[in-house]
């Protein structure tokens, strides 16, 4: 009866206090072993996510605020969980870009500069710049070896 009586004086510290423990008796030991490869899966995805929204709207999603907003997380948290996963945004975006840019040069056979405009590239100088630093090659000399 003692007992009784203490949850109905502090009735949510008592309340914390039994949740806690069942939850470390009953849960707490299955999600420590599962969890750090539950969390790696995850933000594996993560980057694989991020590179397919940007992969699919350039336009939209070249900067992180706009990523992050999608993902409904904080451009930190964002930041943290691609770091975690080994990357950065940087390199996740400029995979997307890269991969998009094969795409449209080799199978819509579009120009260069038509590539630059739908990648957002305010200049085409500027998009034979990262293409080169992609590829190696410039667009040109990369669909005339592909061909």
């Amino acid at each position: 009866m003692a007992a009784f009586t203490a949850m109905k004086t502090s009735n949510s510290h008592t309340t914390a206090v039994v949740t806690d423990a069942f939850y470390s008796k009953t849960k707490g030991p299955a999600l420590a072993t599962e969890g750090p490869q539950r969390n790696s899966n995850s933000k594996q995805k993560l980057s694989a996510r991020v590179e397919k929204i940007i992969y699919n709207d350039p336009l939209s999603y070249r900067h992180m605020i706009n990523v992050a907003k999608l993902l409904n997380v904080s451009t930190r948290t964002l930041l943290r969980r691609l770091e975690a996963d080994g990357t950065n945004f940087k390199k996740v975006r400029d995979q997307a870009l890269y991969q998009r840019a094969i795409d449209e040069l080799m199978l819509e056979n579009m120009s260069a500069t038509e590539v630059a405009s739908s990648l957002a590239f305010s200049d085409p100088a500027h998009f034979t710049r990262a293409f080169t630093r992609w590829s190696g090659l410039t667009p040109c000399a990369f669909k005339d070896k592909k061909r």
